[in-house]
């Protein structure tokens, strides 16, 4: 039977839902409707733009004739749906999986202040560095040399006394040492002269876990504690050892160029009235809005974006694309 319009003295309200879902254009080409998942809002606006005439042929002026020239369609959406994918978007981000190989890390050089945290294994090739780590251990002092008699010492040179030594220095003040070792102190922070050269003390040669540093280890972070026997300003170099296993993560990073045009399709669920399913063929996404890492007031997390939706390229044959499709049930 044809498809009959309902009669206009028939009731028809709309108390809308749905499921959105999404097809990422890669290359000139559909990659698939994925479903984002749950989306509070998706909402459509028309904006038209009109050419207008006007008169004064009565002494004032008039609107003699308007045109519709043009028409804007944009929507917003929010998507609560957390998903990588989503998050990635919203980002204009790419999303991957971090590898990282099994192995042993030997000296890999700190510079510490008291009562503060790093990242093991963070490079330029791996900003965010290493997780799950084991056989942590922290040395001291290596590039410190024993001291010996009229040597010169340039500014931050390292030296430890002759025998017995438990701490070590770096010279404040270049200059040339004395005939004779020092008396030197213990506690960082604290100088002597030494000849010509003023030596301060920077730190123990041996930090123990839980005196001077705690490590967590699946995350592979150090935190040297506020009582660490280190400089408080001038820092302390520290080198550390420790075994990274094999494991993979999750990474999402932003990108230079993240492709945002995609086909949204809604698959009406209305509480009430009729099911009508939409279908834009081309849309171009723009995330904007604030994604609360951290609030005093929690709440759930929601991804804005703004849409424009976009009138496509004619078809393989000429085919006129529409910007908007939709589409009622079938009827028998």
């Amino acid at each position: 039977m044809p498809f009959l319009a309902k009669p206009s003295t028939v009731q028809q309200l709309i108390v809308p839902a749905g499921q959105l879902f999404i097809d990422v254009i890669v290359a000139g080409k559909y990659s698939g409707e994925r479903y984002l998942g749950k989306t509070d809002s998706f909402t459509v606006s028309v904006a038209g733009e009109q050419l207008q005439e006007f008169t004064m042929e009565s002494g004032i002026k008039e609107l003699a004739d308007s045109t519709l020239i043009g028409v804007t369609r944009t929507a917003k959406m929010t998507v609560k749906q957390v998903s990588r994918e989503n998050l990635a978007l919203f980002l204009a981000a790419a999303y991957g999986v971090q590898i990282q190989s099994a192995g042993t890390v030997t000296d890999e050089a700190l510079t510490v202040l008291p009562d503060r945290h790093y990242q093991l294994g963070r490079s330029d090739s791996n900003p965010s560095g290493v997780r799950e780590v084991s056989a942590v251990s922290v040395s001291a002092g290596e590039a410190a040399v024993v001291w010996t008699a009229t040597a010169t010492k340039a500014l931050g040179a390292y030296v430890r006394k002759a025998t017995g030594a438990t701490v070590f220095h770096v010279a404040t003040t270049a200059g040339t040492t004395g005939a004779s070792e020092p008396a030197w102190p213990t506690a960082p922070g604290a100088t002597v002269t030494d000849g010509t050269v003023v030596w301060t003390t920077v730190g123990i040669l041996a930090p123990t876990p839980d005196t001077d540093y705690t490590v967590d280890a699946a995350l592979g972070r150090l935190y040297v504690l506020p009582t660490a026997r280190v400089h408080a300003t001038l820092g302390t170099p520290w080198t550390v050892d420790y075994t990274r296993a094999a494991r993979e993560r999750e990474q999402i990073k932003t990108a230079g160029a993240v492709d945002a045009t995609a086909a949204l399709r809604l698959i009406s669920n209305n509480v009430r009235g009729e099911q009508r399913d939409w279908y834009m063929p081309k849309c171009a996404l723009t995330p904007g809005g604030e994604f609360p890492l951290k609030t005093e007031n929690p709440a759930y997390v929601a991804l804005p974006f703004d849409i424009s939706i976009l009138k496509p390229d004619a078809g393989a044959a000429g085919e006129d694309i529409a910007a908007i499709y939709l589409d009622g049930r079938a009827v028998a």
